[in-house]
């Protein structure tokens, strides 16, 4: 059974967003892609279409998987990855997934997955940007070095949080290497920081407006 989902609609704001960078070829990527990867879902997703979230991940470009269906994080990582999250308690979380590039970096259809170049991240970086600034996540994760090297700007460095990329965990045996756990118990700090600080940010709009 696939872990994913796709809202029926896109919030207007984010439809928005896709719609401008639809059919994009300012990378040679764009012309080879099939789908754009632009974002997907998990946890308390409810009946309707969402701007913000708690928690975005940001990993670093759609795979096969991703690029067939237009989907981030469908491939045997991105699996990995949602289960981990699912061992938690998601009451009240939505989490966002998204990558630094919308198309499957590569040098030729079909051909094998590759980390999307410099120019390729700095031209899908408005895009990113503009996603960040309608989604204000609660906590910005970056999945894996390239993420974490591409992303931040002016957003908070203690809302930053770094996780390695589920790709990683593939190399080294999934589930069964030592470092499993350790990723789904950070991931459930995660989880657990992203609610501390939105009872803060709460109590400090209430300040604000009272």
């Amino acid at each position: 059974m696939e872990t994913y989902q796709v809202l029926p609609r896109l919030h207007d704001d984010l439809e928005a967003i896709q719609k401008r960078w639809d059919g994009c070829t300012k990378c040679r990527i764009g012309t080879i892609a099939n789908k754009q990867a632009f974002v997907d879902y998990i946890g308390d997703v409810g009946e309707h279409a969402h701007s913000r979230v708690d928690i975005l991940m940001v990993g670093e470009g759609p795979g096969r998987g991703e690029d067939a269906l237009g989907v981030p994080f469908i491939g045997p990582a991105g699996k990995l990855l949602r289960e981990a999250i699912e061992q938690h308690s998601l009451a009240g979380i939505l989490i966002g997934i998204t990558n630094l590039v919308l198309c499957r970096p590569c040098d030729s259809r079909g051909g094998p997955n590759r980390a999307p170049d410099q120019l390729e991240i700095e031209n899908c970086s408005p895009r990113l940007a503009d996603m960040i600034s309608i989604m204000r996540p609660t906590l910005l994760v970056t999945l894996g070095r390239v993420a974490e090297e591409n992303i931040g700007g002016n957003y908070p460095r203690e809302r930053i949080w770094f996780l390695h990329h589920p790709a990683y965990l593939l190399r080294i045996g999934g589930k069964e290497s030592a470092e499993y756990e350790r990723y789904v118990e950070r991931i459930g700090t995660i989880i657990n920081r992203t609610r501390i600080y939105k009872e803060r940010d709460d109590i400090a709009r209430t300040v604000r407006h009272s």
